[in-house]
């Protein structure tokens, strides 16, 4: 159980996680990172405008963003007022993607010669009006 700030009750913190695979058997496309990460983001601030029924004010915050050649990683707070009371949802989002060769890919041992795999996952607290990480 956790509590939440500034409340003397408490309440179970659901988390929703989500986890998507790519197989690219021919090779990745050139710049297949660099395009995903913006379309991420451009979803994000997409979502975030459009406020579920109910709520009167939503703010996202991109809390942490880390960004390699081959991944990239990003945390991201949605603070929601539903009728005065505050209410923070945090979804991390993490994609990599690997090769024949990769310790990070349970089956990178069974993928052929030039092939990649891209593996999108997300995890986010299942909270009254979460921003949804499956959209």
């Amino acid at each position: 159980m956790s509590s939440l700030t500034g409340s003397s009750r408490s309440n179970i913190i659901f988390t929703d996680y989500h986890s998507h695979s790519i197989l690219f058997p021919d090779g990745a496309p050139p710049g297949l990172m660099e395009r995903l990460i913006g379309s991420v983001l451009n979803d994000l601030f997409t979502l975030s405008s459009t406020a579920p029924d109910g709520i009167t004010d939503q703010t996202l915050r991109l809390k942490e963003t880390y960004c390699w050649r081959n991944s990239f990683f990003l945390r991201t707070v949605v603070e929601v007022d539903d009728g005065g009371i505050v209410v923070e949802n945090i979804v991390d989002i993490f994609a990599i993607l690997v090769d024949q060769g990769s310790s990070y890919c349970v089956a990178s041992n069974s993928m052929g010669l030039g092939m990649h795999k891209l593996i999108l996952s997300a995890r986010g607290q299942a909270v009254r009006h979460p921003l949804r990480i499956h959209r």
